[in-house]
């Protein structure tokens, strides 16, 4: 069971939530009373584990369910990329040419996307 840190449920969690709002490595350390090097591998753990359970909680990334992600495996397949990577070229896609509403089709117009 973890231990409560820092007002945090965990030493995990206080780890993340400090270096979340930019604290140095160092003062979370000091914060820890622990070594800045076992709170990079703290963070380090945390957001492999994030990765590999699919949570959002890493930059820049972004995870996203799809009961219907078979349905991509054809167009995936034919060039040789795996299904997620072929729903990000498609979304950027979509983004750089103003296709986002025509796709949709929810009747919202984004500002400076022409309509169609």
């Amino acid at each position: 069971m973890a231990k409560p840190c820092l007002g945090y449920p965990s030493m995990t969690a206080a780890a993340l939530a400090l270096s979340a709002t930019d604290v140095p490595v160092e003062k979370i350390a000091q914060r820890m009373q622990v070594s800045p090097r076992e709170v990079r591998r703290i963070i380090k753990q945390a957001r492999d584990r994030s990765r590999l359970r699919h949570i959002r909680s890493v930059p820049d990334y972004l995870a996203i369910y799809l009961p219907e992600r078979f349905q991509f495996l054809e167009a995936a397949e034919a060039r040789n990329i795996s299904i997620s990577e072929l729903v990000r070229r498609m979304a950027i896609a979509a983004m750089k040419d103003g296709f986002v509403d025509a796709i949709l089709d929810d009747g919202i117009i984004t500002p400076g996307e022409a309509e169609i």
